[in-house]
């Protein structure tokens, strides 16, 4: 039961070359995708009302760290952590 469990995890934690290009090409259009659908009028009939909206924010975000931790061959914590807290509402106007 381990060893079966752990033949799927290790393409992730030891990642070739590939299998980080295709983690890096995913994760540029899933927020290209993003940003895109986020900008159009009405989109807030989309998003799902409170608590499903942190779910929803969870599931998203927690994969763009899983990518972006896979784009940096699992080496480092840091680096994903940097490139999710980057993308999440950068381009959201500051509170006054």
């Amino acid at each position: 039961m381990y060893q079966s469990a752990l033949i799927l995890i290790y393409p992730l934690l030891r990642p070739t070359r590939a299998v980080r290009w295709f983690a890096l090409v995913t994760l540029v259009l899933l927020v290209t995708l993003m940003l895109l659908l986020g900008s159009q009028p009405e989109i807030e009939k989309a998003i799902p009302n409170p608590p499903w909206d942190k779910l929803a924010h969870l599931i998203v975000f927690g994969g763009y760290g899983t990518l972006a931790w896979i784009t940096v061959k699992g080496a480092s914590q840091i680096q994903p952590v940097m490139i999710v807290g980057l993308m999440n509402d950068p381009f959201s106007p500051p509170l006054i």
